[in-house]
């Protein structure tokens, strides 16, 4: 089995959910984004959450690079809490208490609180400062712990935030109020889009299905209605931790690639609602097609090399199923190998690859890497010609989709770009572009903000 390689990378047979990913490389100014960002990022786009970062000066000088606004569109609040220098020393919680009560009074409906690591680091304890409070406040608290120093990158962010509010609705709404599993109430916990989505959307509510759609503009007023749902059907990875803390029958499809996969997804979530031959004829056609697309993708992509920059929850499910086709898996971009994960990795190994797992905070390193392979790469990397790369955006657009749609686009995609592999360009692109950089009319000054947003 494969060691460390000189940038400290580690196969993925050597990581099991307690290790620490390695980094790509040293981080480039400003490095990777931490978890208050994403939190803050999502949050500004779910109408009625109201937000206190609760942290240093720095924190709260760069959480308005993303919150730019003290006040969201309906009404919501966006403050900063900072410690001063005794708070860093002995606490924060007296004042955090009364910033809390000012923002119930100012009319904040829901409130998360993002710890950062200054308060994480002296202990501060979010969940004792939310139960004080409970009675005394009309606001609902729930809090994200995006200390940096405990996580690899952002994704938490993501995760924790859908995680907070799955809690709040559990705990807020009546349990009787709930319903029961005789009712045809299914959460789609993401979004039904193209073709498939549309075509599956459709079959569901006429047969009698009460759907109730989760994205960041329902997320909060539907809240009730998610939590009277008898099943989740996860579509969108970022959201697996509210499915998991409503704790409902769950149909996972946003991680099924291959054909077959696919069809067991719609037949066990057909046979839960007690649906017979829905789509049927749709739903076949698709998966014949794809079953034709695979075959194809067996004879042409056999053999041929790639990485994963991008969408990094879906990493090791979409590696083990391009492994399955005959390609192989060379390094994938990852910030956790979670338990739920190993029976992707144990695929992967099963077919005889073991890529390298890296959290990537740079990209330099991988692209130099890079060149000894003839490889494509799913999302960008520096160094791989554009016509080997599929680009973030478009990635996007493909893991967007719904079912066989998503997996056909994909391997549309490979199978377009596996037509002009070539041997030697990747050397000659970096070879021409070392020269340039040599030029003294190519030289520039790095300047200009290096700390946006996302």
């Amino acid at each position: 089995m494969k060691e460390r390689n000189k940038h400290g990378w580690l196969p993925l047979s050597k990581i099991n959910a307690r290790t620490v990913i390695p980094f790509s490389g040293i981080p480039e100014d400003p490095g990777r984004h931490c978890p208050m960002h994403t939190a803050l990022s999502l949050a500004r786009n779910i109408s009625g959450v109201s937000t206190l970062v609760v942290g240093s000066a720095e924190c709260g000088y760069y959480s308005r690079y993303v919150m730019t606004d003290q006040s969201g569109r309906n009404g919501e609040l966006h403050y900063v809490y900072e410690l001063d220098a005794g708070e860093v020393v002995f606490g924060c919680r007296k004042g955090l208490l009364e910033a809390l009560k000012e923002m119930d009074r100012e009319g904040a409906e829901i409130i998360m609180l993002i710890l950062t690591c200054v308060p994480a680091l002296i202990g501060e304890d979010m969940e004792a400062v939310i139960k004080e409070l409970e009675g005394k406040i009309t606001a609902k608290l729930f809090f994200v712990d995006g200390a940096h120093f405990k996580y690899n990158g952002y994704y938490p962010g993501f995760l924790d935030t859908y995680s907070g509010l799955g809690l709040l609705y559990k705990k807020t709404v009546p349990k009787e109020e709930e319903s029961n599993n005789s009712e045809r109430n299914v959460n789609l916990l993401g979004a039904l889009l193209g073709k498939e989505g549309v075509a599956l959307k459709n079959c569901l509510q006429e047969a009698g299905c009460n759907l109730t759609e989760v994205n960041l503009k329902t997320i909060v007023k539907a809240s009730e209605q998610i939590c009277k749902g008898t099943l989740n059907v996860l579509l969108d990875a970022n959201q697996s931790l509210l499915s998991e803390k409503l704790n409902k029958p769950e149909i996972i499809s946003c991680k099924s690639f291959g054909a077959e996969a696919i069809r067991a997804d719609y037949q066990n979530l057909f046979k839960q609602l007690d649906i017979e031959n829905a789509g049927q004829e749709f739903f076949h056609s698709s998966f014949l097609l794809l079953k034709e697309k695979e075959k194809q993708a067996k004879e042409t992509l056999k053999g041929i090399s790639f990485i994963m920059t991008s969408q990094e929850l879906l990493a090791l499910p979409v590696a083990a199923y391009l492994s399955a086709l005959g390609m192989e898996p060379k390094l994938l971009s990852v910030e956790n190998l979670y338990e739920r994960d190993i029976p992707w990795k144990e695929d992967i190994l099963k077919h005889g690859y073991d890529p390298y797992l890296v959290t990537i905070t740079e990209n330099n390193n991988i692209g130099h890497w890079a060149v000894d392979y003839n490889l494509l790469s799913i999302g960008h990397c520096l160094h791989i010609p554009e016509e080997r790369l599929l680009p973030n955006p478009t990635v996007q657009r493909i893991f967007s989709l719904t079912g066989y749609e998503r997996s056909i686009a994909l391997l549309d995609r490979l199978l377009e770009m596996a037509k002009d592999m070539e041997e030697v360009p990747v050397q000659l692109q970096m070879q021409s572009e070392q020269q340039a950089a040599e030029k003294p009319e190519n030289v520039q000054l790095k300047g200009g903000n290096s700390h946006g947003s996302i």
